[in-house]
């Protein structure tokens, strides 16, 4: 599946051994199970984790980031930077 644009993404309930992978021109994201919101056009990919966790896959480094705390920000730039955001529990 590739996306450009935005998404809503539900897979926490798939009951498929193969993960679900999600292209995008700046990489792609795969999970089994998760439940998060992905925005992508030509500059950046975004996306935050609402349940679950996934992998981020950066095209332009060929490195994959593993997410794994709901609320997590992860931004995929133009400059070929991965930046991750992760939620303080107060």
């Amino acid at each position: 599946m590739y996306i450009k644009g935005e998404a809503y993404v539900d897979a926490k309930s798939r009951n498929r051994s193969a993960p679900l992978s999600i292209g995008t021109e700046k990489g792609k994201i795969m999970t089994s199970h998760a439940d998060f919101l992905i925005r992508s056009d030509t500059s950046n990919m975004k996306a935050i984790l609402n349940v679950g966790t996934m992998e981020i896959y950066s095209h332009n480094l060929k490195k994959v980031q593993s997410i794994v705390c709901p609320g997590t920000l992860c931004m995929l730039e133009l400059n070929m930077q991965v930046k991750i955001s992760i939620p303080v529990i107060q």
